[in-house]
């Protein structure tokens, strides 16, 4: 199990790390540049974003607009992640998120449970729903909390008092067929403003060839 354990931490130290600075924004347009470092305070206390317990172990980091993590099964039962009750919190409110299965799809489809066999690992993320829009070509995310001042002195002001603000994360799963609902807080520990340049965008899987709305509604009409 320690062999396993290791060996997925180190996949998760890469795609944690994963990033790609050439596309990271430039433009003054933008203002300054803040990062917040989050620390793990239920339903554990953790600096470095881990939990486990007799079922299983999961890593997370949290970028600009998503909570991305690998969870491990160390259960002997299948496990299912039930995406379709699955939320992100944000001051008070909370919404249904999206996930690797219907980033880029126009609307939040309930899919299959997750399945991660025994011993088995996935790594996966959740963002808001309404927080992403995909037009076919590209994609647009608003961050959970706000990371540009755009050049304003008030939001330049306000963000850094940000720290101390709270991010939940609902995941439901389901383990011999025990339900079980995992909730977790983040906490914003500091923020920090950084250079433009050492900004990297955080790794999200390539958009599927999609098949635009108009012409799946023709094709139905056009059927003999």
């Amino acid at each position: 199990m320690n062999l396993v354990l290791r060996f997925t931490s180190v996949a998760m130290t890469a795609f944690l790390l994963t990033g790609c600075n050439p596309f990271a924004a430039t433009s003054s347009n933008h203002g300054n540049k803040y990062h917040y470092t989050y620390k793990l305070t239920f339903p554990v206390q953790s600096n470095d974003l881990a939990f486990r317990d007799e079922y299983v172990y999961i890593q997370f980091k949290l970028d600009d607009a998503a909570v991305r993590f690998q969870i491990q099964n160390l259960s002997s039962e299948p496990l299912e992640i039930d995406w379709s009750k699955a939320t992100i919190g944000l001051r008070g409110k909370s919404y249904p998120v999206r996930n690797t299965s219907n980033l880029y799809v126009d609307s939040v489809m309930c899919y299959p449970p997750a399945v991660i066999l025994p011993m088995g690992y996935r790594m996966d993320l959740a963002i808001p729903a309404r927080n992403i829009r995909y037009d076919g070509y590209q994609s647009k995310e608003q961050d959970l909390l706000p990371t540009e001042d755009h050049g304003m002195p008030e939001l330049g002001d306000r963000i850094p008092k940000l720290a101390g603000t709270s991010v939940n994360f609902l995941l439901p799963i389901r383990i011999a067929d025990m339900p079980r609902d995992y909730q977790f807080t983040f906490q914003v520990a500091s923020v920090e403003k950084i250079p433009w340049e050492k900004h990297k965008l955080p790794w999200r899987p390539a958009p599927r060839a999609l098949t635009p709305r108009w012409l799946l509604i023709l094709r139905l009409r056009t059927r003999p």
